[in-house]
């Protein structure tokens, strides 16, 4: 995908936060994906919520897609 302002692409890396900085939270993320095995807080905690063990997941993804490319489809609404 190319139409993320201020980016070439939509890419797949490790990071932890992807919230809204407008209301004060932390981001790593600006409109990529990140790749993690659990979460941490969110609704109802008194913790953003966040990714976890994302650096580990990611280098297994890697390894498993052997480096191949491949199409990513998300369907549906996750807002």
């Amino acid at each position: 995908m190319t139409s993320v302002p201020n980016r070439s692409g939509i890419r797949m890396h490790s990071a932890n936060y992807g919230g809204d900085i407008t209301l004060g939270f932390k981001r790593d993320l600006l409109g990529c994906i990140a790749l993690g095995s659990g979460k941490f807080g969110g609704p109802g905690t008194s913790s953003q919520l966040m990714v976890t063990n994302s650096r580990n997941t990611m280098a297994k993804f890697e390894k498993e897609m052997g480096g191949e490319e491949f199409m990513l489809h998300i369907i549906g609404d996750f807002s």
